[in-house]
């Protein structure tokens, strides 16, 4: 998943929980868990599993559909507008662009 902190979050706790299965998995197949209990948690792991591939998918889709840049020339338009308002325009038009 891309390097974003809520991405390599969710891809690690889907790691961990997919761990978790593969324990309680071995752990029955061992003969060292009631299969009633491997159950029921099991029910709960693979529902958290769904849910973090669901968020990892969300968070892999609204990456790809990140906003571009303005292109250089609108910013340098913006720049322009600025700098008129500083030079020549109102107080009021002044507080505006400085959100006061």
């Amino acid at each position: 998943m891309p390097g974003t902190y809520r991405g390599r979050a969710v891809t690690a706790e889907l790691a961990k929980t997919q761990q978790a299965i593969d324990r309680y998995l071995n752990a029955f197949e061992n003969g060292t868990l009631d299969p009633e209990l491997l159950a029921g948690r099991l029910g709960e792991l693979r529902t958290k599993t769904t849910q973090l591939a669901t968020r990892r998918d969300q968070l892999t889709a609204t990456l790809a559909n990140e906003p571009t840049a303005p292109e250089p020339a609108t910013l340098d338009g913006i720049a322009d507008h600025i700098a008129d308002i500083i030079t020549t325009g109102t107080r009021t038009q002044a507080k505006a662009l400085i959100g006061s």
